[in-house]
């Protein structure tokens, strides 16, 4: 019997104006390790007590954020433990930062299961999702006029495989050929 069809998870944020920022809902969660017998076509689901712990927060998607960062609120919320320190760079100064574990939930139900987060001062908002969720998928910010009547759209789409993504959903080899590859 062949493997089912995976579907492409993908979600889209539009805007009907001019928008300075991208956000959309994410859920955080205590960290959790997914079960290995789970088929590599099926979307992960956490378990219901992890569902349950989860809190919903605006989440702003920052392109120009090496990792991902959380609001002390998240983490008293969570009852989240710190993990370690790390050296942050910002855009005015170095400063030590606490690291918390999480599982993140994106708007298409797409689980990354155990992502290192920093905590630090967010304004408006309680999750700044970084680069390193952001290179899990494959991410197109498109922007049309909108003066023609369209909306400034923003997609993540989980990639097919590239051998390092972390999202918990199937993966297909590409089927094109990639620069500096043979053919065939």
């Amino acid at each position: 019997m062949p493997p089912p069809t995976p579907r492409r998870l993908s979600f889209t944020i539009r805007y009907t104006g001019r928008s300075n920022k991208l956000v959309s809902e994410t859920l955080i969660s205590k960290p959790y390790f997914p079960t290995p017998h789970v088929p590599s076509f099926a979307p992960s689901t956490p378990p219901p007590d992890v569902v349950q712990a989860a809190r919903k927060y605006d989440g702003i998607w920052d392109t120009g954020a090496t990792n991902s960062v959380i609001s002390q609120r998240v983490v008293d919320e969570l009852g989240l433990k710190p993990t370690g320190m790390v050296k942050v760079q910002t855009a005015s100064d170095c400063k030590a930062c606490e690291t918390f574990l999480v599982s993140i939930v994106l708007p298409n139900k797409v689980v990354i299961p155990y992502v290192r987060v920093t905590k630090g001062m967010l304004a408006g908002c309680d999750v700044l999702i970084g680069m390193d969720i952001i290179m899990e998928g494959d991410f197109a910010f498109i922007s049309r006029k909108y003066l023609d009547g369209r909306p400034i759209t923003c997609r993540l789409i989980q990639p097919f495989a590239n051998g390092r993504s972390r999202l918990l959903v199937h993966r297909e080899p590409s089927r094109t050929c990639r620069r500096n590859k043979l053919c065939g």
